[in-house]
């Protein structure tokens, strides 16, 4: 079974990638938008600047305080200031992560967005877990679609520019 440092782990491996990637944001793409209707690339930054967080902490309360609370204060967030928010994004998880026993991370049950009752861990790898490789994946594609199509498997799942061949 997993246990909870292995996700704490899993989910930082996760912003990792994502910092890579939001460092390949610039003046120029920030308000890339494939279509009306869907987020922009800013937008998307200030989803990722708390969806990890905000998921978890949903779980832990049982309800939707600070997740609304990391939502609104992520409105700020601009592609020159998202490092700075995912490094407090990063830290806000791995506080949520102290709040939760190894009794409870295996047993206490935890309501999913999707009304699921799991186990409170299985239940953070089923979302926040989720949504992180999901929403860098959205990144990354963003990315190419604004004209880096240099971007490639090194990105994505390494976290850095591919080696210059030998």
């Amino acid at each position: 079974m997993i246990q909870k440092d292995d996700l704490l782990d899993a989910m930082q491996r996760e912003y990792a990638l994502i910092r890579h990637l939001a460092s390949k944001v610039n003046a120029q793409n920030a308000d890339y938008r494939p279509t009306p209707g869907q987020r922009s690339m800013t937008e998307l930054l200030q989803y990722l600047s708390f969806c990890g967080s905000g998921a978890t902490a949903t779980m832990i309360d049982t309800g939707w305080e600070r997740y609304k609370e990391y939502s609104e204060a992520a409105q700020s967030v601009t592609w020159e200031t998202f490092p700075a928010a995912l490094d407090a994004e990063e830290a806000r998880l791995a506080g949520l992560f102290q709040e939760i026993s190894a009794e409870d991370f295996a047993s206490r049950e935890a309501k999913t967005p999707l009304s699921e009752i799991l186990p409170l861990g299985r239940a953070l790898l089923e979302v926040p877990m989720k949504w992180l490789p999901a929403y860098r994946m959205q990144l990354f594609l963003y990315l190419k679609e604004s004209g880096l199509s240099e971007l490639g498997t090194y990105n994505c799942w390494a976290g850095r520019d591919k080696p210059a061949e030998a």
